[in-house]
């Protein structure tokens, strides 16, 4: 099958629709990344974002992939086409960026791995949209606007959804995946430093809110 935007975005779609709440984590510790996301697993959540923000994050995402079958791996925060090839070596299977960057999409058709590219102006959710993306990131969610905004690009692109990140926590995340617009939801608040620094995994499961 020849690779495509599209074919890559049914894949997003079908990981997407799996798992709508997905935690956003900067792993301190490969090592823990297993027990990290079993724990999660634990608690409903099928899907998990591992931020490419420490020297960490691959062979974090090498462990899951390799130990926890039955979630969903990405990596977010993706800057470069090397993270690209790095991620997708480990077993990752998607990437996230903070925005569109032509190098990161020319990057994952090469190594066949779909991108969900960020996008909140209208603008740039036009440009991913020529390229054939319906599937995007919105961050800062909450810092840009939060439902307010996304309901009013929502009428304009009918067939575009979101994965919004950025301020969401057990409060808010209702009212986000009650938009239609909305097919998923990132949070950094289901796991602590804390919870990191003591490994006391039993405590992920008293903040999920899946």
């Amino acid at each position: 099958m020849k690779i495509t935007v599209e074919n890559h975005q049914l894949k997003v779609k079908e990981i997407l629709e799996a798992a709508n709440i997905i935690p956003v984590v900067a792993i301190k510790e490969a090592g823990d990344a297993t027990d990290i996301a079993k724990s999660f697993l634990s608690c409903g959540v099928k899907n998990i974002e591992v931020l490419m923000r420490n020297d960490q994050a691959i062979e974090a995402i090498k462990n899951i992939a390799d130990n926890v079958n039955d979630i969903h791996v990405g990596a977010g925060t993706v800057l470069s086409a090397d993270q690209v090839e790095q991620v997708k070596k480990a077993g990752g299977q998607y990437v996230i960026s903070p925005g569109f960057d032509i190098e990161l999409h020319e990057a994952c058709l090469k190594h066949d791995i779909p991108y969900i590219p960020g996008a909140v102006t209208a603008s740039e959710i036009q440009n991913c949209y020529k390229l054939g993306y319906r599937y995007l990131k919105f961050f800062p969610a909450e810092a840009m606007g939060g439902v307010a905004t996304i309901k009013a690009i929502g009428s304009v692109f009918k067939d575009i959804k979101f994965c919004a990140t950025g301020g969401i926590k057990a409060h808010n995340v209702k009212e986000y995946l009650e938009l239609n617009r909305i097919i998923a939801v990132g949070t950094s608040s289901m796991i602590t430093d804390d919870i990191q620094t003591s490994k006391s995994w039993d405590a992920i499961e008293r903040l999920s809110f899946v």
